[in-house]
């Protein structure tokens, strides 16, 4: 997965991008805000792991 940092320096786009394309989840909050994409990919590998 991803660092906090790798993730702030990417853009809004790539962002969503990696959320909704390459993931398949939504942003957690704000669609606009980069913070939200970033929380839901921090998130995401304990979700899977629960899911497991």
């Amino acid at each position: 997965m991803f660092t906090r940092t790798e993730l702030e320096v990417k853009s809004l786009r790539a962002l969503r991008d990696l959320c909704l394309i390459q993931y398949g989840i939504q942003a957690i909050g704000n669609p606009a805000d980069k913070a939200s994409y970033i929380n839901a990919l921090l998130t995401f590998p304990v979700v899977q792991r629960i899911k497991d």
